[in-house]
């Protein structure tokens, strides 16, 4: 279980904004990809769940 913490832990690291004048551009594009496809997928979460509750007979 520990393992999964230290992975965790070292993604937010990795994908946090800081002022770090080592960190290339690239990498802050990619964190702002990583931070723009969880914001996707959080919001697809709702109509997805809708549409799967419409379809297998639990809709309104």
């Amino acid at each position: 279980m520990r393992s999964i913490a230290v992975w965790v832990v070292a993604g937010l690291r990795r994908y946090r904004p800081d002022r770090n004048p080592l960190r290339r551009r690239s990498d802050r594009v990619e964190a702002g990809f990583v931070a723009a496809a969880l914001v996707a997928v959080l919001l697809a979460v709702w109509p997805a769940a809708l549409a799967a509750r419409a379809a297998y007979g639990g809709g309104p």
